[in-house]
């Protein structure tokens, strides 16, 4: 045989090969997603149950506010994008008044409780701000899919089911987008 011979066979049996493949990858996936589906319910549930400590000094748990919309927003006092969206997390805070609730995750800083408390008061924030534990914060966040990055916020809706992890700076436009449908009958 040819030297192309052996190509065209190759190409053949790579076609087959990568048919095949495809066809046991399509399989497997259909096999592990409710595996997937499941670890992603434990994990929400788990994230419901965790005892967080407030810099008010209540404890709170995600569960608490079933029958809301939740909004959990990873921030830290260090980062512009964090501190330019509180606004906007203080206005939904009014704008939807109990039919939302935002709670803010100190994240990846550990700064005085007092300097913090400051810190609120000072960008008006009306929220409950978790504090405390950095454990509890980072368990938190693993439960709720993760935090690459700051700003983070995740979105829960009134069943306790996490729709949807937002990374970066949300705008006014932008949160009703993902806020309004969760709030309608």
């Amino acid at each position: 045989m040819t030297m192309s011979g052996w190509i065209r066979i190759g190409g053949r049996f790579r076609r087959w090969q990568l048919f095949w493949q495809m066809v046991v990858v399509v399989g497997a996936s259909l096999l592990v997603e409710p595996a997937v589906a499941l670890a992603w319910d434990r994990a929400n549930t788990n994230a419901m149950d965790i005892s967080l400590d407030t810099v008010t000094g209540e404890t709170i748990r995600l569960a608490d506010f079933r029958g809301r919309v939740v909004l959990v927003n990873f921030w830290a006092t260090w980062c512009p994008p964090c501190l330019r969206e509180i606004p906007v997390f203080v206005r939904a805070q009014q704008r939807y008044g109990g039919k939302l609730v935002v709670i803010g995750v100190d994240y990846m800083e550990r700064p005085d409780r007092k300097d913090l408390s400051a810190a609120m008061r000072q960008l008006e924030i009306n929220y409950p701000v978790v504090y405390g534990d950095a454990n509890k914060a980072q368990d938190l966040a693993r439960a709720l899919g993760g935090v690459p990055g700051l700003p983070t916020t995740i979105i829960i809706d009134r069943h306790g089911n996490r729709v949807r992890n937002y990374i970066g700076e949300l705008n006014e436009t932008l949160l009703r987008q993902l806020v309004d449908p969760l709030l309608e009958p």
